[in-house]
């Protein structure tokens, strides 16, 4: 009796170890399966700008290849980018695009307008030669 509860024993406790090391091992590869993932932190989306210099931040986890409007691009340590964009007047989509070891491709779009301040304002901005001798 005591012999048969001792390998009942020990065949429960190799079943849990056996489900707990698949759960984990599940659990730690769900980011793999998943693929990259993008978050854009600057700039909001859909929001009008007034300075045509447009700085994109972001992180982008588990890619190996990304782009900004088709221009690759180079993240950090932390898996950071820091980009600065010209935008044209008016509408602008900016489109970054990562890509992982397996082909797996996820693109994340922003649509923001640039519109200029004061036109004359900034056309005035040249030296004023009254004043000089």
């Amino acid at each position: 009796m005591k012999r048969s509860f001792l390998s009942q024993l020990k065949i429960s406790l190799v079943v849990i170890l056996f489900l707990g090391i698949t759960i984990f091992s599940a659990f730690q590869s769900r980011n793999i399966l998943a693929g990259p993932r993008i978050t854009i932190v600057r700039p909001d989306a859909e929001k009008s700008v007034d300075n045509a210099l447009v700085e994109v931040v972001g992180i982008v986890e588990h890619a190996n290849n990304v782009t900004l409007n088709g221009r690759k691009i180079f993240l950090d340590e932390k898996n950071q980018f820091v980009e600065k964009l010209l935008v044209a007047e008016g509408y602008n989509r900016l489109k970054v695009e990562a890509t992982d070891k397996f082909g797996r491709t996820k693109q994340k779009t922003i649509e923001i307008v640039y519109n200029p301040t004061d036109k004359t304002a900034r056309a005035d901005t040249r030296f004023d030669t009254a004043d000089s001798p």
